[in-house]
């Protein structure tokens, strides 16, 4: 009894050493209804540079970054990483907190002053900042954009004002919207945020309008952020 479990053992033991050795291709197999079918044999490699023609499904441990990253082969998307989804970050931040010129204009939109200097994080697998304030999206799906502008000198008297948002160069949505009414100039800002589906490659802008008669506003905070849900 003690030498059949032990050859049983043995066996079991060779068949899987032999499936771990097998490299990734297309092998066939018979079904129980005699149906010939080709599957997947996934490989994992452990390299700083891509495996060359990769099946679906197969893993590579990209030894090139650090911490070393895990990804997986898509026919459609390419590597793509291998995140737990409650660990992952699909966001990008753009963020200034130091002076700079604000145009004005009459009911003129003009692109908060933000571009790759100002990226505080950014998932390069869901974006990619491509100008003032202009970022693409790299997957379908919803998402949640935010916007922040604030100046040291917004002049006294009714100001209107507007925080919109625009996707591929049309106004979808409003962050912020309204006047202010100062008896002096004054410290001011605006935040707000909305949700919206995007398409892959989608351009998206945050834009304002101050109606300050031309005057050159200083910046006290500047912030876009998406982030996909």
């Amino acid at each position: 009894m003690f030498y059949n479990q032990k050859n049983h053992l043995t066996l079991l033991f060779s068949i899987i050493i032999t499936c771990l050795s097998l490299n990734a291709q297309k092998v066939r197999v018979v079904d129980n209804k005699g149906t010939i079918k080709y599957v997947n044999n996934n490989k994992v490699t452990t390299s700083n540079t891509a495996p060359l023609s990769p099946l679906e499904n197969d893993i590579w441990f990209d030894t090139n970054n650090t911490p070393t990253q895990t990804k997986i082969w898509d026919d459609i998307d390419g590597w793509k990483m291998l995140i737990a989804p409650s660990t992952e970050s699909k966001t990008v931040i753009l963020n200034r907190n130091s002076s700079t010129n604000l145009n004005t204009g009459t009911n003129t939109f003009y692109d908060l002053p933000l571009n790759t200097p100002q990226i505080q994080f950014i998932n390069t697998l869901y974006y990619a900042v491509v100008e003032n304030s202009e970022i693409r999206v790299l997957h379908d799906g919803n998402y949640l954009i935010s916007g922040e502008i604030s100046v040291t000198n917004m002049p006294s008297g009714d100001t209107k004002y507007i925080l919109g948002v625009f996707i591929n160069g049309v106004r979808r949505g409003y962050l912020s919207r309204g006047f202010t009414s100062f008896p002096s100039q004054d410290y001011w800002g605006t935040t707000g945020t909305l949700m919206y589906a995007l398409n892959q490659n989608d351009l998206v802008n945050v834009r304002y309008v101050i109606n300050a008669g031309g005057t050159t506003l200083n910046s006290n905070l500047l912030n876009i952020g998406i982030t996909k849900l």
